[in-house]
């Protein structure tokens, strides 16, 4: 899905969920679609009637796949079936295509709804089902649910989980107003709702691909962020506008990106280096004398390099630790 984190990532499971669970809902741009028109009742919305065909409705894209697809030839056929792993986001969108074309054949379906002229929102009552060895998915759901036709499409196992963790995710979202009629078979079924899902915009994988930082590190160096009596003092180290005090936290207990960029033009004791975070929420010169130890291991990190990005997490109005030894997967772009 464009979310990338290092195979042997410290991030507690519990904040990987939520990652996945914020990648999810950004894929079905939760934020632009759902939020507004949440506990979301369907009945209150108008019924699909676009003239659009219903697979054209549920498909997304954006540049970069166009630019794919057209050099694979893509545009003129469909991509192939694939079952690795990092295909899955591309397989459970085909999902959402087969299950428009079944409905456009005359499946069964509750109801569909619409959110705008291409934002089809599809009802959905599901339950699991684990088939017998000896018989096929296809009878055995004949059977279940007492049809003489049922719509299929193959999927692994990572695709099904993937639609489960969806409906389950939206399952909670509906209004309690919301009651479908259901078949007797249905009784236990669980109802939510799917809207189509597509690519994720560069706003979303700038903020699920911020890696937080290790929860482990080699050794963690402290350095001053700033020490002073008066604004002389502090002359070229720090933004005017914290003289009145600390540097501005705006990071929380969180660990964040900080980039060290050696001077060219100072040596000896006096060597030192422009370290900044992203927003610029402090700025120093960070010198070689005022503690070489440190200052040695930020040096050695370095290793010929001109800048170099490390994490850092805020210990006191005028501290960081910084871990000198592990380097961020990517370099960002500031």
């Amino acid at each position: 899905m464009g979310v990338k984190l290092p195979r042997n990532t410290k991030v507690p499971d519990n904040n990987l969920s939520k990652r996945l669970h914020q990648t999810l809902d950004a894929a079905q741009r939760h934020n632009e679609v759902l939020v507004p028109i949440s506990p979301i009742n369907p009945s209150a919305h108008p019924k699909w009637s676009s003239s659009k065909p219903l697979k054209d409705a549920v498909s997304r894209g954006n540049m970069a796949e166009s630019f794919e697809n057209m050099i694979n030839g893509w545009h003129k056929r469909a991509p192939p079936t694939s079952t690795a792993e990092e295909h899955t986001f591309r397989e459970v969108r085909k999902i959402f295509l087969a299950f428009a074309h079944h409905l456009e054949l005359g499946c069964k379906i509750i109801d569909i709804f619409s959110l705008g002229e291409k934002q089809p929102l599809f009802p959905v009552l599901y339950t699991v089902v684990n088939r017998p060895p000896h018989m096929s998915l296809y009878d055995y759901l004949g059977q279940l649910l007492g049809l003489q036709s049922v719509g299929t499409v193959s999927t692994t196992v990572l695709e099904r989980k993937y639609m489960l963790k969806l409906l389950g995710i939206n399952s909670k979202r509906l209004s309690l107003v919301y009651q479908p009629r259901r078949e007797r078979y249905e009784a236990e079924h669980i109802l939510s709702f799917l809207v189509p899902v597509g690519p994720l915009g560069l706003q979303d994988l700038g903020k699920l691909n911020n890696n937080p930082g290790s929860s482990y590190c080699g050794k963690g160096y402290r350095f001053i962020l700033n020490r002073f009596d008066s604004a002389s003092d502090a002359k070229n180290m720090i933004e005017p506008a914290a003289f009145d005090g600390p540097p501005l936290s705006v990071h929380g207990e969180k660990a964040f990106l900080v980039k060290f960029q050696i001077s060219l033009t100072q040596f000896g004791p006096d060597s030192s280096m422009l370290v900044y975070d992203r927003q610029k929420s402090f700025q120093i010169h960070w010198v070689r004398k005022e503690d070489p130890e440190a200052w040695a291991e930020g040096n050695k990190a370095m290793t010929g390099k001109v800048k170099i990005y490390r994490w850092a997490r805020r210990v006191g109005d005028y501290q960081c630790s910084v871990c000198f030894d592990r380097a961020p997967p990517t370099d960002p772009v500031w």
